[in-house]
């Protein structure tokens, strides 16, 4: 992937890391276990990506994605569908606004 700038490389990786932290909150709003979600993360994308699980790449986007997951399981199981929701949406605009800050 090429980027034109680095505000276009911030734009996409931030919503890459808003888009997982949405599927790790609603697995977690799901009640599936940690270690379902951690391990569906990984077969989800580091298998689309086609990465080596013995690479660098695959440890250092692994990480980042138990990190996220283990983030969303401090949170509890909201009750009703309409708070559930709310935490997901919630979650992944806190982490697309501390990948940003992060990068600046």
């Amino acid at each position: 992937m090429t980027f034109a700038n680095a505000t276009d490389f911030k734009t996409t990786y931030c919503q890459t890391i808003s888009n997982i932290a949405t599927l790790s909150m609603t697995l977690r709003q799901d009640n599936k276990t940690l270690e379902y979600s951690q391990r569906y993360l990984k077969d989800q994308y580091l298998s689309q990506a086609q990465l080596d699980k013995g690479s660098e790449d695959y440890q250092a986007y692994a990480a980042v994605f138990d990190s996220l997951t283990q983030l969303a399981y401090d949170y509890p199981v909201a009750t009703t569908q309409e708070s559930k929701d709310l935490q997901i949406k919630a979650y992944a605009a806190q982490m697309r606004s501390t990948c940003a800050e992060s990068i600046n």
